[in-house]
């Protein structure tokens, strides 16, 4: 999902011009911020000591992540670094057996 910016449209009203360049700007933070703009992958099966690459469908290079539910107290990282896929997949692994659900943004 990629969030879109605000289009302007060319009229000559100004009260409406003006209502368009203040709807911009109120919007511009929203659409701006990488973190809002992402997805959430649910029901992700992590083995212990396992990396699991995991499609995230961002159609570009992922930003960061967020563990937002798991099914077990287990500890959960990425295996990223050095890898050049990064904007296809994210390489996550756990200390024990999880199922994780991640918000990829």
């Amino acid at each position: 999902m990629t969030l879109r910016n605000f289009q302007r449209v060319d009229i000559t009203d100004p009260q409406v011009r003006e209502m368009q360049y203040r709807l911009e700007e109120t919007l511009r933070p929203v659409t701006g911020s990488s973190i809002l703009d992402g997805i959430l992958i649910s029901d992700i099966s992590l083995a212990s000591g396992t990396t699991t690459k995991v499609p995230h469908k961002l159609g570009r290079k992922l930003v960061g992540w967020i563990v937002v539910g798991k099914s077990a107290a287990q500890h959960v990282y990425d295996e990223n670094s050095g890898q050049t896929d990064l904007g296809t997949y994210l390489y996550l692994t756990a200390d024990g057996t999880v199922t994780v659900n991640v918000w990829i943004f």
